[in-house]
């Protein structure tokens, strides 16, 4: 049987550029490739409806073989808002945006991306497009800007660890720190299982660190089923549990999480979603979601949209 879809999907995102990308030049040495998205949607509450976007962006690539075996790349992204009209301020939100170096040796990259461990642990559950995605780490947890990261695969096994650099604040009298995070996941025939913490160190987070455990399943050719557990003392523990199922022409996700909170007077929280969407073509789709929790009553809210890659 072959490997999990969304192992895949998660070693993509740690070593590989973004694909669907369109190719801007192209030499024997040096490539430029641009892409992007566009999504919105339509979010409706017991309180109103409300067009908005949903993550539009526009990204670049770059790499350049140094030799035979090094390629250095880098890449730069920027969202802006596509639901309504911007004169000033276009892009809102400098994302994912860093300088590598990758070989036999591994890849090595700096600057503001995603946490390693958000990478090969609990990216697996980020599948939701609107509301759904319950972890203690979507990526940007002591990530995301003045960060250095190494990763490397042996098999079936990827290994990462990163750092994050806060400097020194002479004004507010706090001296520079660093925070540590690392991850693995294994993949082995239809089961990926990954494992990770996320230091969060006192003055940069909680100081409590993040340690969590994913499991994917590829059941059959068109189901993956996936579970996670995260914990943080004083914070709280979650449990997850998701599918996704292939029909041909889209998919179709849910996820249940519970939110276990170690505060006092804090209920823990259930929530749900169902998601489903039509693929008219490899870049283009159409997407409908419903979602609620028990958080403080019923905070129901559907979502239907578009999304357009390029």
């Amino acid at each position: 049987m072959r490997k999990s879809l969304l192992a895949s999907a998660v070693a993509a995102t740690m070593m590989a550029p973004m694909a669907q990308a369109i190719t801007l030049m192209e030499t024997e040495e040096s490539k430029v490739s641009m892409y992007g998205r566009i999504v919105l949607q339509v979010v409706t509450t017991d309180e109103t409806s409300e067009i908005e976007d949903n993550g539009s962006r526009i990204g670049f690539n770059i790499s350049h073989k140094i030799g035979n075996d090094m390629t250095a790349y880098g890449r730069a992204e920027f969202r802006f808002k596509a639901d309504e009209r911007t004169t000033n301020n276009v892009f809102s939100d400098l994302r994912n945006t860093f300088v590598g170096v990758k070989g036999n040796f591994g890849d090595v990259r700096v600057g503001n991306f995603d946490s390693v461990y958000y990478s090969l642990v609990t990216s697996v559950f980020d599948v939701p497009e609107q509301s759904g995605y319950v972890t203690l780490d979507s990526g940007s947890r002591q990530s995301r800007g003045d960060t250095i990261a190494y990763m490397n695969s042996f098999g079936g096994l990827k290994v990462a660890v990163q750092a994050k650099h806060q400097p020194k604040d002479e004004a507010a009298g706090d001296s520079q720190k660093v925070s540590i995070a690392a991850a693995a996941s294994y993949t082995m025939d239809i089961f990926t299982f990954g494992v990770g913490v996320n230091q969060d160190k006192e003055g940069m987070g909680s100081g409590n660190e993040v340690i969590g455990a994913s499991l994917s399943v590829q059941a059959m050719d068109n189901l993956s089923v996936y579970g996670l557990f995260e914990t943080q003392d004083e914070n709280k523990d979650v449990m997850a549990l998701g599918a996704t199922f292939g029909y041909g022409k889209g998919d179709v996700y849910t996820q249940v999480a519970v939110e276990n909170f170690d505060a006092d007077g804090v209920d823990d929280r259930i929530s749900y979603m169902l998601g489903a969407n039509y693929k008219f073509s490899r870049k283009f789709y159409v997407f409908g979601e419903v979602f609620d929790t028990d958080e403080d009553g019923d905070n129901w809210e559907v979502t239907v949209g578009a999304r357009l890659n390029f």
